[in-house]
């Protein structure tokens, strides 16, 4: 089982468009069929994140960067087109 809340923030600005979210999803593990089936597990968590979107005339990139659980994950994309 999973359940996962998000919620993000844009700010609009000419070319530019930075961005803020938090998340929180939880998961339940519970195996049927195995010789663990008797074990079982919970984890929960909180996770931010924060970036921008460029785009100027036909090029488009972002950059971000997410931290769940203390560890940071960077992204970051260009392409072309409208």
């Amino acid at each position: 089982d999973n359940i996962a809340l998000g919620a993000v923030a844009t700010f609009d600005v000419p070319f530019v468009t930075p961005y803020i979210g938090i998340g929180w999803d939880t998961t339940t593990l519970k195996p049927k069929s195995s010789t663990k089936q008797n074990l079982s597990g919970t984890a929960s968590c909180m996770g931010y994140s924060a970036g921008v979107a460029i785009s100027v005339l036909m090029i488009n990139g972002n950059v971000g960067v997410t931290i769940y659980d203390g560890t940071p994950n960077y992204s970051f994309g260009i392409s072309a087109g409208f």
